[in-house]
């Protein structure tokens, strides 16, 4: 029963007429998400009410992933997975990295993201790893410039701002960065903004491969 409901909010958005002008087709995204948000209020309070002796855990679970998957789509959160390639002439402020290649490879959860680096500069390559906690833990990454760094991240609208904290170059001083990535509205460039203290912020665009 609770599956069928969830299944028919699947079904209304699909018989939801498509639209041509912007403002029509972001009215139909609000209404598809009011009726996907009722429908999932009715399975989860129908869900609550059923005893204990008859709840199947099966169907718990799957109505949970199920919740996840249309809270992120009424939130209109970004998804960043795929391989994008660093694009110098768009991006501002990035030195001697305008002469490197960058290939970053996105795998994105409803609680992670987790990036792969692959860089080559002067004839040398290198790979590093990246992982954000989307749930807003903090993680331990290592900074290429920096080192091991304290790294919690929250959505800001459809942004992902993540403060990266290291130690300082001075005893007992800490560094702090942040860090700020976007998406295009069509979805083909994305963008990493990185500020740290008074400093002019290093924009690093990059296409979608």
């Amino acid at each position: 029963m609770l599956l069928l409901l969830v299944m028919q909010a699947v079904v209304v958005m699909s018989l939801l007429p498509a639209e041509r002008t912007a403002t029509s087709r972001s009215g139909r995204l609000h209404l598809a998400t009011a009726v996907i948000l009722i429908v999932l209020g009715v399975a989860h309070v129908a869900l609550n009410e059923q005893s204990k002796g008859e709840r199947n855990e099966e169907d718990n679970r799957r109505v949970a992933d199920l919740f996840g998957s249309f809270t992120a789509f009424a939130t209109n959160r970004p998804d960043f997975s795929g391989a994008w390639i660093l694009n110098p002439e768009k991006s501002q402020n990035i030195g001697m990295m305008s002469e490197m290649k960058m290939t970053q490879t996105i795998v994105q959860s409803s609680t992670s993201l987790d990036v792969t680096s692959d860089t080559t500069l002067q004839g040398n390559s290198q790979q590093t790893k990246t992982h954000y906690d989307l749930t807003g833990k903090t993680v331990t990454n290592d900074s290429p410039m920096a080192g091991p760094s304290e790294t919690v991240s929250r959505w800001d609208g459809d942004k992902l701002v993540t403060t990266w904290t290291s130690q300082g170059a001075v005893a007992d001083t800490t560094m702090v960065r942040t860090e700020t990535l976007s998406l295009s509205p069509d979805k083909r460039s994305m963008t990493m903004k990185l500020v740290r203290g008074s400093n002019s912020a290093v924009v690093m665009v990059f296409d979608k491969k």
